[in-house]
């Protein structure tokens, strides 16, 4: 076979690659391209346990809007909630919506909102206290003992309805960054007791990086 004629000036050195990059000017336009989005939000849910279409399904039902809303996934459990008016924009940051006991978390839209570049710790996870006095089974305390561990979002029908009494269970955020107790030293009138503290179904964490979502 005949040699090839190679043009070694032109070629690319696979072991040490070029690392500039072209550069591309889009200051041109943000405002128009901005405004298209002006009323719309961004969401999240943990998606791991949830199908992205019936997420959406049960926020639309829950919702009672006046314009048009698309609900746009953009991974990692967020989705920017695309609504033409500030009502509608309004009424749903001001109300506390869950779909199948995970509260929506939202925010105003923002240019540029990359996923990646958002890392959170924060879960809801629901939390049982096994053998708590059945005195102890309203909402205001149990949302005070639960302040220990988080924010306390509700408390499970099952509980508020005493329907058995093995443990109270309550949904609460909680950090996965920071460590948290399994026990709780709880003051009471006639002395104190030790309370125990069971994380049920905890969703993946990486204990390395501190962001929910992966292991």
């Amino acid at each position: 076979m005949g040699s090839s004629n190679v043009n070694l000036t032109n070629s690319v050195d696979l072991n040490n690659p070029v690392e500039e990059s072209p550069s591309i000017d889009l200051v041109k336009g943000t405002n128009d391209r901005c405004a298209i989005s002006k009323f719309s939000l961004i969401g999240r849910l943990d998606l791991v346990r949830l199908k992205f279409s019936e997420s959406v399904l049960d926020l639309k039902n829950q919702w009672k809007l006046e314009g048009q809303c698309k609900i746009i996934p953009l991974g990692k459990g967020f989705f920017t909630i695309k609504l033409d008016n500030e009502k509608d924009k309004g009424y749903i940051k001001a109300g506390k919506w869950e779909v199948r006991h995970q509260e929506l978390w939202t925010r105003n839209w923002i240019p540029n909102f990359r996923p990646e570049n958002h890392r959170t710790s924060y879960a809801n996870i629901w939390v049982h206290l096994p053998g708590l006095s059945l005195e102890y089974w309203d909402e205001q305390t149990l949302f005070i003992i639960c302040n220990a561990l988080g924010t306390p979002f509700k408390v499970d029908e099952a509980t508020l309805n005493v329907k058995s009494g093995l443990y109270a269970s309550v949904l609460v955020n909680i950090d996965l960054a920071k460590k948290v107790p399994n026990k709780l030293w709880i003051k009471i009138k006639f002395g104190g007791f030790m309370q125990d503290v069971l994380l049920t179904n905890l969703p993946k964490f990486c204990h390395n990086c501190k962001i929910v979502g992966h292991f």
